[in-house]
């Protein structure tokens, strides 16, 4: 029987394409690119040239309008700090309510209740 994978949502295999672009990652080049030791000097050019392609695949027109994150719930953590932050900062007349609900990650409902 033939087996399908249905959830790509929580991981998905990696094309051979990618995976061979990353190899030298996962042997050689796998220093802290935020280091300043050797190991890290040595993948940092690597790191700049990868962000580089994605700025230039979206059209991003600066560094500054693309957020890197290291998966989902990162992202909508900040996505969901950043609308509480700004209406915080909102005049009182401004502010909208916001409702939070906990239907895939019990991680955002924590976000917001703390």
């Amino acid at each position: 029987m033939k087996r399908i994978y249905l959830d790509n949502n929580a991981t998905t295999m990696v094309s051979p394409a990618a995976a061979r672009e990353m190899e030298k990652f996962n042997t050689t080049h796998y220093g802290n690119p935020s280091s300043l030791h050797g190991f890290g000097l040595d993948t940092r050019p690597e790191l700049r040239k990868a962000l580089d392609r994605i700025y230039r695949l979206i059209s991003a027109p600066d560094a500054d309008d693309v957020l890197i994150t290291s998966g989902a719930t990162e992202a909508n953590n900040h996505v969901i700090k950043s609308v509480f932050a700004a209406q915080t900062s909102a005049s009182p007349k401004s502010r909208k309510n916001h409702y939070i609900t906990a239907i895939k990650c019990q991680q955002q409902l924590s976000i917001v209740s703390s």
